[in-house]
């Protein structure tokens, strides 16, 4: 008889640990553990009198059943609309293009376009920043660099080179992006964890708005001033976020510069709400069922943008 002994020759090596069974499957009904052990014993009786042993185990292993039921478990995963990796395609693609659309209405209509080429901005009171584009402000950084999140608008005899609408749309999309990042450093993530939620799980339909908010007051404001609007957002109270989103700019009435709530601003919160989906008419009645308050059910959203006239 041949000792069996730990070697390298396989016979001898110890078991491997017990499989462990792929979260969401059914359970087996086979155990493997013990399979392996047979498996183990009759190779060991194998070496001993030189009889071949036909393996116990892999007759059992269904290999079709087994890739049936991931199946399975992957269309549990792919059945839910909750945004969360392993999010299905369909719903990948409707926010994505809901986000391309929501970005381009923003831009065109909400920022409007301030040109190819550096130009002294629009905003009331402001008489040093230079914009491009769908109102980017020039930055220090900027100037001195020649160039915008990595394109050139100045050449090397300090002339403007005129950007493209593709280029456009690039600098603003990365400026949304930048400003979102800020917010969330300077005050959002904190705050929506303190409430129990985190900017992965809020509705895309709020998201976007959101986005807006801070790329319009600048990331870092937006981030600290901010705080009443998470909380609607979470609890998808449409008529509280309205409210909350509203904010106040400097505007001109009657060769006067003053400042606070105006037509213009209450406009740009009432196209946010309309291109991320959330109404179609600010005048239009919402159920708005999560309302705190029982005034708050049932009303337009036109009645807390009251300077509207969209």
């Amino acid at each position: 008889m041949v000792e069996v002994t730990q070697n390298s020759n396989g016979l001898g090596r110890r078991l491997p640990p017990p499989i462990k069974k792929p979260e969401g499957l059914v359970e087996q009904t086979v155990d493997f553990n013990q399979l392996l052990q047979n498996e183990f014993d009759a190779a060991v009786k194998a070496n001993a009198d030189g009889t071949v042993v036909k393996s116990t185990f892999l007759p059992v292993f269904n290999k079709s059943k087994y890739l049936k039921e991931i199946a399975e478990v992957a269309a549990k995963v792919q059945a839910t609309d909750v945004i969360k990796p392993g999010l299905r395609p369909k719903v990948m693609e409707e926010q994505a293009a809901l986000q391309d659309s929501f970005f381009k209405n923003i831009s065109t209509i909400a920022e409007s376009d301030h040109g190819s080429i550096p130009k002294a901005t629009n905003d009331e009171g402001d008489n040093v920043t230079l914009d491009i584009g769908y109102g980017h402000k020039i930055t220090n950084t900027e100037k001195a660099l020649k160039e915008i999140h990595g394109i050139p608008y100045i050449d090397k005899a300090g002339k403007y080179i005129p950007i493209t609408q593709e280029q456009k749309n690039t600098i603003f999309q990365k400026d949304m992006e930048m400003h979102l990042i800020e917010a969330r450093k300077a005050g959002w993530d904190k705050k929506l964890k303190a409430i129990g939620t985190r900017w992965e799980d809020l509705d895309i339909k709020y998201k976007l708005p959101l986005m807006s908010l801070a790329y319009n007051l600048g990331g870092a404001n937006a981030g600290k001033q901010y705080t009443k609007v998470l909380q609607a957002a979470k609890e998808t109270n449409l008529i509280e976020f309205a409210r909350q989103l509203r904010r106040t700019s400097g505007y001109k009435e009657n060769g006067v510069v003053k400042k606070g709530y105006n037509k213009g601003m209450d406009n740009r919160v009432v196209r946010e709400l309309m291109y991320s989906g959330l109404i179609t008419d600010s005048g239009a009645v919402v159920e708005n069922p999560n309302a705190v308050t029982p005034n708050d059910k049932g009303r337009t959203v036109k009645s807390v943008l009251n300077l509207t006239n969209i």
